[in-house]
């Protein structure tokens, strides 16, 4: 039975928002989640390869006919035809099914529209991928204050229903929602963040598939103290849950982190951060951690950037396991040598504190994306992919950590039909446990999908 959750201060926040004057990670990076990375994190992605809620229907050129107040409204539809040749990501007994993917959705945009089509503007002129659901107070607070927008309230909602032509077991309603509320002030910016879903997909770290539910809550503020120094906080509470399974364990994880940055150049910012957390497994497996690290971003006008960070974390263990000392590391790259064609490259090194019982593991690998533009309403893209994931015993003092791989490759092509019309073709192959030569997992999928959208 899916759980509710208690969203009842959304209005509340909204209200204060409008009554405002309008003249008043890990954070946010260059980084995006390709199709085909792992699922179990905050990035969740549909069956089509799609982020499950991909809400940006800010249009920086063109302003909304339906409005009230101080709020814009952006509806949209997305219907998806998918055929995957083992929906359960098995060696073993391999399913196949036609889905059909029907998700209705909802934006509203408070605040200052006008100052965020300026800022969305000059964001991407410098090649940045940009959503405005994930902009917060620590990125903000890196860029010159007179070109922060106003303060704006974001609400997403989207939920989704799962069709499948054979294996009906495996039918689902999934929901998604979305809000982000970021206040810059003079030198000072607040934002705080609620992110939930509610899907049952494919999990490659699990290899299977299973209701995952997961709630997301982040508070940040950042301060400038001067044009070249600023300090920025970061306190998040992620709980992920398995409800329908009894081989997955979900945790609660509690992290705050606190960062000194500098502006080096003109073209680049330095960061040394330290962070604590705390994660609640349960059965006696519960953990801490410390980090501290340093972080490095890079933008060099709409050719190249890059955004990346290195650290190590101390993990505590109360199963009496002795501590582990780990790197940790993430670094996106975007490059346009060319007009109409991008590059962008993302490796990463993480650990989480559980998945299948008893065990944590830690993800290393990376993707890389080539997008080219072959017209203004045609575009094609390539997504390369591969993780490979050690999983450790916590109980077991014994460091016989067993690894997995994963990888995927997938061909899209993208067509803007009409002007609030696109349509999506891709084919994705992906698979599971080839370097390690043992039981081999191989999946095809194709989908096509149309996206209505205001």
């Amino acid at each position: 039975m899916k759980r509710k959750v208690d969203f009842l201060w959304l209005p509340a926040l909204a209200a204060l928002i409008s009554a405002v004057p309008a003249s008043a990670r890990a954070q946010s990076a260059a980084t995006e989640i390709p199709p085909g990375s792992p699922t179990n994190s905050a990035a969740a992605e549909s069956q089509s390869g799609q982020p499950a809620n991909s809400p940006a229907w800010l249009n920086a050129g063109n302003a909304t006919g339906l409005s009230w107040g101080a709020f814009d409204f952006h509806p949209r539809l997305r219907e998806s035809i998918v055929y995957d040749d083992n929906i359960l990501f098995s060696s073993k007994n391999q399913q196949s099914a036609a889905i059909n993917q029907l998700s209705p959705g909802i934006q509203v945009i408070g605040g200052d529209r006008s100052s965020l089509r300026s800022y969305v503007t000059s964001s991407e002129d410098l090649n940045r991928p940009f959503d405005l659901t994930r902009l917060t107070s620590s990125w903000l607070v890196l860029q010159p204050s007179e070109s922060w927008p106003d303060k704006f309230l974001l609400l997403d909602y989207s939920p989704r229903w799962q069709k499948f032509s054979h294996h009906s077991a495996n039918d689902s309603l999934d929901q998604f929602l979305t809000a982000n509320a970021v206040w810059p002030m003079s030198k000072l910016v607040v934002g705080i963040r609620q992110d939930y879903s509610d899907e049952t997909t494919v999990l490659i770290e699990a290899l299977t598939r299973s209701e995952v539910e997961q709630i997301h809550t982040e508070v940040d503020a950042g301060y400038r103290l001067n044009e070249k120094l600023s300090v920025d906080t970061a306190f998040v509470r992620q709980d992920v849950s398995y409800p329908a399974s009894t081989n997955l364990t979900g945790y609660v994880e509690y992290k705050g982190t606190l960062s000194l940055n500098r502006q080096m150049f003109d073209t680049y910012n330095m960061s040394l951060f330290v962070a604590d957390g705390m994660d609640r497994v349960g059965l006696g497996l519960n953990q801490s951690f410390e980090q501290m690290g340093v972080r490095l971003r890079y933008a060099y006008s709409q050719l190249f950037s890059v955004d990346g960070s290195v650290g190590v974390e101390d993990r505590q263990f109360d199963s009496g396991r002795p501590d582990t000392l780990n790197p940790f590391f993430t670094l996106g790259g975007v490059y346009q040598p060319w007009e109409r064609t991008y590059f962008r490259l993302g490796v990463a090194r993480q650990e989480a504190p559980t998945l299948n019982n008893g065990y944590f593991y830690t993800s290393t690998g990376g993707y890389l994306t080539l997008r080219r533009d072959i017209t203004d309403r045609f575009s094609l893209q390539t997504d390369l992919g591969y993780y490979q994931t050690d999983y450790t015993p916590i109980r077991n003092i014994a460091n016989n950590s067993k690894p997995s791989d994963y990888y995927s490759v997938q061909l899209k092509g993208k067509l803007k039909l009409l002007k609030n019309l696109d349509a999506e073709a891709y084919y994705l192959f992906r698979g599971s446990g080839l370097s390690q030569n043992t039981s081999v997992i191989q999946d095809n999928q194709c989908g096509v999908q149309l996206v209505c959208h205001y």
